[in-house]
């Protein structure tokens, strides 16, 4: 499978990048199969978890943007560890009766003082404390993304509205 001599010594005299590239073409012809099979579907796919072709494959996830690891707890994907973590502290309380009408992702409009519709607040939990006797509206941030624009602007938005945010 290696390369002739021939082939060498025209890539060391530094000839054109089109005949590198059909020298790269022959070589790869010249080079034997993997044995693949086609309709592989021992394994569940690492990106997406569902059994496909291995032909047929996802492409490799880019980092997430905050650089978060999604992960799945009781069969909810979750954006991250800590917000499933979250989602778990929550579940307990909920069972023990400390809360109850506990939501995920509940969106919110935030509406300009004329009462037009600008924008939505996608809130990671919403529930109902009993301590406090009120609905709560919970975000689970990092350090970092507490300190990002868009999120300050909406938690002062709902705030103003009359729901403030929870960090946690």
């Amino acid at each position: 499978m290696g390369l002739t001599e021939e082939k060498w010594a025209m890539i060391q005299a530094n000839i054109s990048r089109a005949k590198l590239a059909s020298i790269g073409r022959q070589i790869a012809q010249d080079a034997p199969q993997r044995n693949v099979p086609r309709d592989s579907t021992s394994e569940p796919c690492p990106y997406c978890g569902t059994l496909h072709s291995a032909l047929n494959h996802c492409p490799t996830p880019k980092p997430s943007k905050h650089r978060n690891r999604k992960c799945v707890v009781e069969g909810i994907s979750f954006d991250s560890e800590k917000e499933a973590k979250r989602w778990q502290d929550l579940r307990l309380l909920e069972r023990v009766g400390a809360i109850r009408n506990l939501q995920r992702q509940v969106s919110f409009d935030l509406y300009a003082s004329n009462g037009e519709r600008i924008c939505v607040y996608r809130a990671d939990f919403v529930y109902e404390s009993l301590e406090l006797g009120r609905l709560v509206v919970e975000d689970t941030k990092s350090e970092w993304t507490r300190r990002l624009p868009v999120y300050r602007i909406k938690a002062k938005w709902m705030a103003a509205q009359g729901t403030p945010v929870t960090e946690t």
